[in-house]
């Protein structure tokens, strides 16, 4: 993979990280309680929402950890 599309997933991946951390309100999928799924709308959803999120979020440490002697500014998870 060329840096250009590295950092082009990345950014992406960092993107939807955000998108869920402004749709749930909270900095990780770990804290939304699983009893209150239903207060986020319908609770499968939610549920299908945090295993990507979990899925988005190992994708950017993979994509770190892998690129790690490459460093490049390109946001926090």
């Amino acid at each position: 993979m060329s840096e250009q599309e590295y950092k082009s997933r990345l950014g992406d991946l960092l993107a939807e990280n955000e998108d869920y951390k402004r749709t749930y309100d909270v900095e990780s999928p770990n804290d939304i309680d699983p009893l209150e799924y239903a207060e986020y709308g319908d609770p499968e959803q939610v549920w299908l929402d945090i295993t990507n999120w979990e899925a988005v979020r190992q994708e950017i440490h993979d994509f770190r950890r892998v690129n790690r002697g490459n460093a490049t500014d390109e946001g926090v998870v």
